[in-house]
């Protein structure tokens, strides 16, 4: 199975090639393909602005869809999202998400669009209730504009 990992710290950047080295350590769990997201964002906090750190690192095995679009981390503006596990359910998330008029693609745009298309409207909509609607997924989203990281 896949393995992902993230780190997340405060005023000092992340070292890369440590962080390359951490992920082809986990090499065994994904050999199929590796990716890496780095960014920062600016936050104020009580100590004044400070810069957040943020990496995600994947290593991916390809099993039910071995294509390239479903390469990790996703990201689409300041959304970041890696996941570990099978959507079993995408079809019937595809079914609920074109009835609402959002179209898919190949079945990489099915698992991409069906998780994250409905990642943030089901987490806004019932809050931490929502990730029982993804069954079998380990899943990290961040979200730079909102200087937010949610790890199930």
């Amino acid at each position: 199975m896949c393995g992902f990992f993230q780190v997340i710290q405060r005023n000092s950047p992340i070292d890369r090639e440590r962080f390359h080295l951490a992920l082809s350590s986990m090499k065994n769990r994904g050999p199929d393909q590796s990716g890496t997201h780095f960014s920062e964002k600016k936050i104020y906090s009580a100590k004044g602005e400070e810069t957040v750190h943020l990496a995600f690192g994947h290593q991916r095995l390809s099993i039910l869809d071995i294509s390239d679009r479903s390469r990790q981390p996703f990201s689409r503006g300041s959304d970041v999202l890696l996941y570990n596990g099978e959507i079993y359910n995408y079809r019937e998330l595809n079914t609920a998400l074109t009835t609402n008029g959002i179209a898919m693609q190949t079945s990489g745009g099915l698992r991409w669009g069906c998780f994250v298309r409905s990642a943030h409207p089901a987490l806004a909509q019932w809050g931490k209730a929502a990730w029982s609607r993804w069954p079998h997924l380990m899943v990290g989203v961040g979200d730079a504009t909102r200087s937010t990281v949610a790890i199930a």
